[in-house]
């Protein structure tokens, strides 16, 4: 298959070649992933750098930059990423192995993991309960979950999301739309959207978080409004085009929630 440079703006300093048919994704991952390495300093292993880890899996890993990262950080362990797409780089680390598969469907490993990781996975799955349901029985006891991902709909602390057309695909967007664990822990940030914020690494932060939004904004949002909401898809994109107008406009303050949580399965 032939390859395409993808060029992420100068803010990312990413110039990465990756398969033409998933350019797009692609792209997305590598804005996301720069995203989420900072706000995650303070997740589970990186607060238990001395935890023992054997077999690790890496739900929905996209571009595999995560598993690739945990399997050189933690050579004597196994690390398993799987995704719908084969999107990931061809040289990765001999501990690193990467499977086409589903993680909405019954999982069929053959060992239970001591360490099952996911992120960004929001519209992934139709069925979350289930899903942390899969991932609590596939868990050794004393094994953890962590899952990061942002919340929607965006928030502000001030005013200036009212009488937005961000406020207004906050209001449909839901509408169209933990078992077993101890020790569970909650870690929030904050990800604003947009280059408003005044701290240097915020709006940088901001500018990403926007890029990455925008270039997926019509992908979730036109099926669903057209199948669920009964909307045309013209009026659709109409009322996109103002969203993306206000994403733009950095008098609005909007940001999303983001968490992290992880917790680990009893030892009995």
């Amino acid at each position: 298959m032939v390859g395409a440079t993808i060029e992420i703006p100068a803010l990312l300093g990413l110039n990465i070649t990756y398969p033409r048919m998933n350019l797009n994704r692609t792209a997305r991952t590598c804005i996301i992933r720069s995203s989420w390495t900072p706000s995650m300093e303070s997740s589970i292993f990186r607060l238990s750098g001395t935890m023992y880890v054997r077999n690790v899996l890496d739900l929905g890993t996209g571009i595999g930059t995560w598993a690739i990262d945990f399997a050189d950080e933690h050579p004597d362990a196994t690390v398993i990423g799987t995704d719908l797409s084969p999107i990931q780089p061809p040289f990765v680390p001999p501990n690193c192995h990467f499977f086409i598969d589903d993680f909405n469907a019954n999982w069929a490993f053959d060992e239970r993991f001591d360490f099952i990781h996911a992120r960004s996975l929001v519209g992934c799955s139709k069925d979350f309960p289930a899903l942390i349901r899969q991932a609590h029985d596939n868990l050794r006891p004393g094994g953890w979950l962590e899952m990061s991902d942002i919340q929607v709909p965006f928030l502000a602390d001030d005013d200036s999301l009212m009488g937005t057309c961000i406020s207004e695909w906050n209001s449909k967007q839901p509408e169209a739309c933990s078992r077993g664990f101890e020790n569970v822990v909650e870690l929030r940030h904050k990800w604003p959207v947009g280059t408003w914020p005044q701290d240097k690494w915020y709006k940088k932060l901001g500018g990403m978080t926007r890029l990455n939004f925008l270039s997926g904004l019509e992908g979730f949002t036109l099926r669903l409004w057209t199948t669920v909401l009964g909307m045309e898809p013209a009026e659709v994109l109409v009322f996109l085009a103002h969203v993306r107008k206000d994403i733009l406009d950095s008098s609005i303050h909007c940001y999303w929630p983001v968490y992290c949580v992880y917790g680990q399965k009893p030892m009995q």
